[in-house]
């Protein structure tokens, strides 16, 4: 198996000098906030000490796969403490999102005992449960050694949880990141005074106004902005003259994961579903899928071209230089796009929630205990001592993304490359935007139809009504 590493990818490349340029920035963030819950462990459970829990396991050393991002490389560095503490070493390996997941998935399928702590992607978690692959993890909950009293399972998000870590009543994993779908648009493009007052010249209605959290009023004017800010090499944008052009929308439509997850987010904020809960396909119940499939086909006319090759790295890349006005995107990767030593994006970014009151999905990373593992119960600690409060504010100015309401909420208006994420964040769940995603261990096989299709669509070789009818007629051969 091919597993990608950091330096084989350009993405992997910026993320990775990022997360180590902001190292000095982040470890004066990590001591003030260390300050701030010096007392956390004495105060709140006496009785228990992460130490303690870890004596009989000290010496062991636990290996850790995860997706080659921020929240990865921060948990990498926080490790350390971890080992400090306890005695028990980790390792770390990382690459692209889907090579691992099919690593992971091939380690299940011949049985290896290698990993003790792995990221899965979270369609996977039904299938793992169904094939015994994952460990319950009540079984280490439920030993007073191993549980720390503070763990408060309901302050993770409900959708977050019921997405990433329970299946059938059964907690078999723990969440890694919380990353549902938001768009981000160009501030500075709403702000600007004269493209303000040539849209409504244009379209007859004000742009939304350049806030941190602003809205779009309907799909039509996300269209319409797109279209807008789709300008020619030569031509000013927001007071500049364009040396390149500029494109309205980041679209994917490579054969990849990115492109099956905005049609997943546009389906559900539609109000659809691939399998509904009773474990019936639902694509073709309808026209969510088709009215999906079919926006994004109508923003590739303000895309960059070779949008058929487009994934989410190009998104990513094409907003923090300036090539496109918006792109749906996701917390992780809104990290990046407010890196100011790389990315023109930075503080010139709009958080957005779907418009007309969709509901958003909730994405989010799983990580699980393998049940091949060869240090399970250190592998828990690990897991445990990651998610918890004290830990996770400390992590998430290095790249963490926090999964707790209690630290999401936290003043982030301080650190430019959380604050957006985690106010959107507040936003979604203050105001019931998150959708409830029903799991099904086939979804890992659906996924592969859902990015084959949507690559044909990309390349123009069938239309939106013909890939939802084959979405359908293979998902309903995969579930006989």
């Amino acid at each position: 198996m091919n597993v990608m590493m950091p330096q084989d990818d350009g993405r992997f490349i910026n993320m990775k000098n990022i997360f180590y340029r902001r190292s000095i920035k982040a470890a004066v963030s990590a001591l003030v906030m260390s300050v701030g819950f010096s007392g956390f462990a004495a105060t709140e459970v006496s009785a228990w000490s992460l130490g303690e829990a870890a004596a009989p396991y000290k010496g062991q050393e636990i290996k850790v796969i995860c997706e080659g991002y921020p929240a990865c490389f921060a948990m990498r560095d926080m490790s350390k403490e971890f080992t400090a503490e306890t005695g028990i070493s980790v390792t770390f390996e990382t690459g692209d999102l889907l090579n691992i997941s099919q690593r992971v998935l091939t380690d299940m399928l011949t049985k290896s005992s290698y990993f003790d702590t792995a990221q899965i992607h979270f369609t996977q978690l039904a299938l793992y449960a169904e094939q015994g692959w994952a460990l319950p993890l009540n079984q280490f909950l439920d030993n007073p050694d191993l549980r720390d009293p503070s763990l408060n399972l309901d302050n993770f998000i409900k959708e977050n949880m019921d997405l990433c870590c329970e299946y059938k009543g059964e907690l078999l994993a723990m969440p890694w990141y919380y990353i549902p779908l938001f768009p981000v648009v160009r501030k500075d493009y709403l702000e600007n005074a004269d493209e303000r007052s040539a849209f409504k010249a244009k379209y007859g209605y004000e742009l939304p106004k350049g806030e941190l959290v602003t809205h779009m009023a309907s799909w039509q004017q996300w269209k319409d902005m797109a279209e807008f800010f789709t300008r020619k090499e030569g031509e000013t944008l927001a007071g500049k003259v364009l040396e390149k052009n500029a494109y309205g929308i980041g679209m994917p439509f490579q054969r990849h994961l990115a492109s099956a997850s905005v049609f997943w987010a546009l389906l559900a904020a539609n109000g659809g579903e691939i399998i509904d809960a009773d474990g019936n396909n639902a694509l073709g119940k309808g026209t969510a899928a088709i009215d999906a499939v079919n926006f994004m086909l109508e923003m590739t006319k303000f895309a960059p071209p070779g949008h058929a090759e487009y994934n989410w790295d190009n998104q990513y890349t094409d907003f923090c230089n300036g090539t496109v006005f918006s792109t749906p995107s996701w917390a992780d990767t809104a990290f990046y796009l407010e890196e100011a030593a790389d990315c023109s994006s930075a503080g010139n970014v709009s958080y957005t929630p779907l418009p007309e009151g969709n509901k958003s999905f909730p994405f989010t990373g799983t990580w699980i205990v393998p049940s091949t593992a060869p240090n399970p119960e250190a592998s828990f600690l690990f897991m445990q001592w990651a998610i918890s409060e004290e830990i996770q504010t400390i992590a998430a100015p290095k790249g963490w993304i926090p999964n707790t309401k209690n630290v999401a909420r936290k003043d982030w208006s301080g650190n430019q490359n959380l604050y957006g994420s985690m106010e959107i964040h507040k936003y979604l769940e203050d105001n019931n935007l998150l959708a409830e995603v029903p799991q099904h261990p086939a979804m890992v096989a659906v996924m592969d139809v859902l990015m084959e299709e949507l690559s044909s669509v990309g390349a123009g070789d069938i239309d939106a009504a013909t890939s939802v009818q084959n979405m359908v007629d293979r998902v309903d051969r995969i579930l006989e």
